[in-house]
Order: C-alpha cells, then structure tokens, then sequence
C-alpha cells in the first residue's frame, strides 16, 4: 500500500548530494617493536609493528563512454559519453604480530599474526548525454567500502632424537562491506532564464538507486607432517607421513532498491534530492513515490571443504646410488554452493 512504500522509503538515509571542503594533509605513521625477554620464566621473542594512514585523491576532467560499432566494419565509436570528477578519502591501518618460545632443547612454539583494514569513501559527479534517450543528464555517486583481512597462524615444531612433528594450524578471513551506495540522475534542460535547470529523472528504474553489500569469507586450516630417520643394514632410511584438512566458507549478500516517482511534477522533480526525499512527500496518506528491488541483488552461501594426506619412504640403497622414494599422496576436495530463498 502507499503507506508500506511511504515507511520503507523513511527507513533510507537521506544522504545523495556530496559537500565540497578543503581537504586535510595526507598523513602517516609507524610504530614497531621487538626483542627476546624471560617473561615468566620463559625467553619468548616478540616483534610488534602497526601502520596508519590517511590520505585525499581529486581525479578531474574524467572521461567515460561506452563503445558502439561505427558506420564500417571494425568501426567504433564512443556513445554516451560523460565528463566529471571523483574526490575521495582513504584510510589503512594495520598491524602484525610475531611471538616464538623455545620449550626446552627440542621444541619450538610460534604465533603469527596480521590484519589490515582500509576504508574508501569517494564522491562522483559527472554530465553526459544518453544517446538512446535523447537527454542530457547529470549523475552523481556517493560510495564508502570498507575491507579489512586477518590471519593467525599458530605453529610447533618437535624434535626428539631421530623423530620429528611439525604442525600448524591457520585461521584467516576477508571482509567487504558497502553500507550504502547512492546514485542519482537528473536530466539537464535550459530554464526559462537561459541557464540550465535540473531535473531528477524521475521514471523508470535509474533515476535514485540505493545499493547495500556485504561479503564475508572465513577459512581454518590444520596441518602435520610426521618424519622418522632410521637406520637398517647399514643404511639410512627415511619415513615420512602427513595431512591437511581445511575449511572455507563464504557469505554474500548485496540488495538494490530504485525510487521513482511517475506522474510526479515540477513541485517534486526540480527540488533537491535531500529535499525531496526529506519526509514531506511521505507523509501518511501521500503517494508519491514506488519502490522497487533491481535485479543485480541477491545472496549466497559457498562451501569448500579439503581433505589430503601422504606416505613417503626414502630407502638407502647403496653408497653409490642415490636414495630411491616412493611416495603415495590422495587429495580429496568438495564444494557446496546454496543461494539464499
């Protein structure tokens, strides 16, 4: 019903037209430390580090088309052709982390870490002309994206006269997020004053777009490699056994709503998008605007699952022919892919 639309369009933020101000210096910074002392009995060797940054980008006069074939074969041409510019702000800090300990003469215990987290948040604005429409048009888009990646390994390595264990086990995601995407188009006409009036374009499913993003992946792997040296007839041999088991696991979700407003006039369409999208046309009992999901949205979940393992022996033939291996390794590997009803 009207009042459904009325209280969803309310729930968007109202946010389409970007500011201009001058720009801050871009910034940078650093820190890391590190060392090997006894804390609590145990010498442990440390190294810490992290990093921020800060920094401003105007790209101007940008140029954007779409090609089309010409009047001769191999010909092109450039249709729908739009001239602005994009400001953005960026800004990265992160950090690692590095501890390793020995446990007595034949033990080795590790932890490493990192993570990275940057943000974007960019404007632009540009003036065309769509070729099929016949129109002169202004776009503006307004974008913030957000992506940070970790990882953690924790790793051990034992030594114990001829026989060796080494494992590790790693956990490591990747995020991206778009809270809030915006793109709005309005059609360029000449006012009554010979200057240029603006309006927005409000029919069909172009005209105020509200893009929303997510992607998240997550993977935990685990792995160990037995190794044992012994000796028979002589000779020096070598066993060797080991496996890997991992687990990814991905969730995407992205959803877009167009705005339009058919049959609405010069009282709704030549005011400023905050204007417009500010309430008063919303009021209870009003029925301005439609609302409609686009087709670039949709949702997932993925699965990958691996499983590996290997048997090796290298067997000390003689003093003159080299070690003679055989090695047996099976590798097994699933996949699931369900998109969200």
């Amino acid at each position: 019903s009207p009042n459904d639309r009325n209280l969803i369009i309310n729930q968007f933020r109202n946010a389409w037209n970007p500011a201009r101000t001058t720009a801050p210096p871009n910034t940078s910074g650093s820190a890391s430390i590190g060392g090997n002392d006894p804390i609590l009995g145990q010498h442990i060797g440390y190294l810490f580090s992290g990093s921020y940054s800060f920094s401003t980008d105007l790209k101007d006069n940008q140029l954007r088309a779409l090609a089309d074939r010409g009047n001769t074969p191999g010909e092109t041409k450039p249709i729908d052709v739009f001239t602005g510019e994009t400001g953005s702000q960026s800004v990265l800090w992160g950090g690692l982390a590095n501890m390793s300990t020995m446990f007595g003469q034949g033990s080795r215990l590790a932890f490493n870490g990192m993570y990275n987290r940057t943000a974007d948040n960019s404007a632009r604005v540009e003036t065309g002309h769509f070729e099929n429409e016949g129109i002169d048009a202004k776009i503006t888009r307004m974008d913030y994206i957000q992506r940070e990646v970790r990882s953690a390994q924790l790793v051990g390595e034992h030594q114990h006269g001829s026989q060796r264990f080494d494992w590790a086990i790693n956990s490591s995601g990747v995020r991206r997020d778009e809270p809030d995407r915006s793109e709005y188009v309005e059609t360029i006409s000449q006012s009554p004053t010979g200057g240029e009036a603006f309006r927005w374009l409000a029919t069909g499913n172009g005209g105020a777009v509200r893009t929303f993003s997510s992607l998240s992946e997550r993977s935990l792997e685990s792995k160990g490699d037995y190794q044992w040296n012994f000796s028979r007839l002589g000779r020096d041999h070598t066993f060797k056994i080991g496996g890997l088991a991992r687990q990814t696991t991905r969730d995407a979700d992205t959803r877009a709503y167009s705005f339009s407003a058919p049959g609405a006039g010069d009282s709704v369409t030549m005011l400023d998008a905050e204007q417009i999208f500010d309430g008063r046309f919303t009021r209870p009992g009003y029925s301005v605007f439609t609302i409609a999901p686009l087709a670039q949205g949709g949702q997932y979940d993925a699965h990958d699952h691996l499983a590996a393992g290997y048997a090796m022996f290298e067997l000390g033939l003689s003093d003159r022919a080299p070690r003679t291996g055989l090695a047996l390794g099976v590798t097994y590997d699933w996949d699931a892919f369900e998109p969200i009803k």
